[in-house]
């Protein structure tokens, strides 16, 4: 599973989840588009180069904000 946050006008929160077992990728991007878009698409190029950054942990302590105030 990889996240990413990519900064536009506004912030928009990706996941990018592959089941290796079936062979399935599943793609979620916070800007509302219904198909494959551009956000997703820099989340794909910068694991491709080996740019993504990772951490072990996150925390959060206020559950009324969403995932993307969280991270």
């Amino acid at each position: 599973t990889y996240y990413g946050i990519i900064k536009e006008d506004k912030e928009y929160l990706t996941e990018i989840v592959y089941n290796n077992d079936v062979k399935e990728m599943q793609m979620f991007c916070t800007c509302g588009c219904k198909s494959f878009c551009k956000h997703l698409y820099a989340t794909v190029l910068a694991i491709k180069d080996n740019k993504e950054k990772r951490y072990y942990k996150i925390a959060y302590k206020d559950d009324s904000k969403t995932l993307l105030d969280r991270i």
